[in-house]
């Protein structure tokens, strides 16, 4: 069963497909990343991005891609 979260799912919130960023995608959403396994598990690394920058390559080889935690809002 899916958590809520999308922890060990593919699924989010609403039953919807988890988008999972890899390095040197670019980043559609200025937000807290959390950094996850071939299977969308957090490793326990979280990242933030903004919009507009390429995702920075991971730092282990069990890290895969990054799934959007929260969005953030820029001060300018």
């Amino acid at each position: 069963m899916a958590k809520a979260d999308g922890t060990n799912s593919p699924l989010g919130d609403n039953h919807m497909p988890v988008t999972r960023y890899r390095p040197g995608n670019v980043v559609p959403v200025s937000g807290i990343y959390k950094v996850v396994d071939i299977f969308r598990v957090g490793v326990g690394r979280e990242i933030t991005c903004q919009e507009g920058e390429t995702f920075p390559p991971t730092m282990h080889a069990d890290e895969y891609g990054f799934v959007l935690i929260r969005e953030t809002v820029e001060e300018r």
